[in-house]
């Protein structure tokens, strides 16, 4: 086990003994030694171009942070779930009940399950279903979405260049294996329903 760096009583600190200050892991960029291991890991020349290139930027004022706010300004269109892309969900616009409950269970997956839950007390209670759903404006959930992104999006990027354990892949490449689990719940509760 390696000891602890300290300094004496009646030393001074030297300059580097402040260079592992948390303050500074904003300047500090994603780490090149782990991207270079990340990167050798990948046998497309575009994805080891994609890794490289995000971690030179990641030098620059303003880091990982600035990356995602650039990201997010370039392409305000992809923000969104996917329902909201589905619907073309754009400010202004008026959504269902369905819509804002499908919306909000992808934002909440918490939500989801008690969405779930409630649907099939009804279906065992006898009850109908409730008519009224709580609804949101498009403008409340594209405001919860760029919120989320521009909070999520930097530790996205860092893990995307670092962890060996995430895929570098295209949408277009990836698997879908298994069903969202709470899909299949809320298709079982409809179909119990009709």
């Amino acid at each position: 086990m390696s000891s602890t760096r300290r300094v004496q009583a009646g030393e001074s600190r030297r300059q580097n003994g402040w260079a592992s200050a948390a303050e500074y892991d904003v300047l500090r960029g994603l780490n090149g030694t782990a991207v270079a291991f990340k990167a050798a890991l990948q046998d497309a020349p575009k994805k080891r171009e994609l890794l490289y290139s995000l971690q030179a930027l990641s030098l620059r004022e303003g880091g990982v942070k600035r990356i995602a706010r650039e990201l997010l300004e370039m392409f305000p269109e992809r923000i969104g779930s996917p329902t909201m892309h589905k619907i073309g969900c754009k400010p202004g616009k008026k959504l269902s009940g369905q819509e804002s409950g499908d919306i909000r269970d992808e934002l909440d997956p918490d939500t989801a399950i008690d969405r779930a839950l409630s649907v099939f007390r009804t279906a065992f209670s006898g009850e109908s279903e409730p008519e009224s759903r709580r609804t949101y404006s498009a403008d409340y959930f594209i405001s919860e979405c760029r919120y989320l992104a521009a909070n999520s999006l930097p530790g996205f990027i860092e893990d995307l260049c670092c962890n060996p354990k995430m895929e570098v892949a295209r949408q277009s490449e990836s698997r879908k294996e298994y069903h969202n689990a709470i899909d299949i719940v809320m298709e079982d509760a409809r179909e119990i329903l009709s």
